[in-house]
C-alpha cells in the first residue's frame, strides 16, 4: 500500500543530537611485565567515553555488527556523521490505515535524522535488531526508515533542509525498547548514507554526492502519542 510523504512533512517535534598493548622482546632476558588496561566492558579496539556514556571504536575503527572493527580502505569517500550531542524527541500515531506508525527526530545542528517506523509495512512493535537491506534504502519501500537531511534551518514550525540521504543496504537499527505507549530506544550501527530524490510517489533515486557515515549512535526518547 502506498506511503505518503505526511511523516517527512510533519511539523518538526523540536526547533532549536582500549586498546591491549604487546611488548615484543629484542635481545636476551624476558620481556618487561605489562600492566594490562582495566576492562572496561567495551571489547576490543574501543573504550568507554564518560562524555557520551557508551562505548566509542578506537581511531581507525568503526561498528560492524557488535565489534569495533578495521575501517576499509573507501571509506575515506565517506564523511562521519556525529549525532552524539543531537536534541532527540519522539512520537507514535497512525497512518490514513490506521496502523501505528513511530517517529524519533534527532537535531545536531544544520543536521536532522529521523527514524520513522512503519508497522504496516513491517516495522517491529517490540525489541528486535533490523537490518538494513535494499527494502530500507527506498522510502517508496522502508518498513523502518533512516532519513538524514542537511543544511537545515528552522522556518516557522519545521525545517527548510538543502539535502536528503538515505541508508545504502548495510548496517543495523536495533530496538532495545519499544512501547508504543511510552518510550524507545536503541542503537543505530554502522549506517552509509547516500544523497536520493524522493519522488511525489516516493519512489527515491541515488544521486551523486558526499556519503555520511554514522558508525554507532544510540537514542532513547519518550514516545508522545499523536
Amino acid at each position: 500500500m502506498p506511503k505518503t510523504l505526511r511523516s517527512l512533512l510533519m511539523p518538526a517535534l523540536v526547533l532549536t543530537g582500549v586498546t591491549g598493548v604487546t611488548v615484543v622482546g629484542i635481545g636476551c632476558g624476558p620481556p618487561p611485565e605489562v600492566e594490562e588496561a582495566p576492562d572496561d566492558g567495551c571489547g576490543p579496539n574501543s573504550g568507554f567515553s564518560e562524555e557520551h556514556g557508551h562505548c566509542h571504536c578506537d581511531d581507525g575503527f568503526e561498528i560492524q555488527g557488535t565489534a569495533c572493527l578495521p575501517v576499509a580502505e573507501d571509506d575515506e569517500e565517506r564523511a562521519p556523521l556525529n549525532m552524539d550531542d543531537a536534541i532527540i524527541t519522539g512520537q507514535s500515531t497512525t497512518d490514513g490505515q490506521g496502523d501505528a506508525v513511530y517517529i524519533v527526530q534527532a537535531v545536531a545542528g544544520d543536521v536532522v535524522l529521523r527514524l520513522e517506523g512503519y508497522v504496516g509495512f513491517g516495522a517491529p512493535e517490540t525489541p528486535a535488531v533490523v537490518a538494513i537491506d535494499d527494502d530500507e534504502t527506498s522510502y517508496a519501500s522502508c518498513a523502518v526508515c533512516v532519513i538524514v537531511q542537511t543544511g537545515c534551518a528552522a522556518h516557522d514550525n519545521h525545517f527548510h533542509c538543502s539535502e536528503t540521504l538515505m541508508p545504502t543496504a548495510a548496517g543495523q537499527v536495533e530496538f532495545s525498547t519499544l512501547d508504543l505507549t511510552s518510550a524507545m530506544a536503541g542503537t543505530l550501527h554502522d549506517l552509509t548514507f547516500q544523497p536520493v530524490a524522493i519522488a511525489d510517489d516516493n519512489e527515491t533515486t541515488p544521486l551523486e554526492g558526499q556519503r555520511l557515515h554514522l558508525s554507532h549512535w544510540a537514542f532513547s526518547t519518550a514516545l508522545v502519542n499523536q
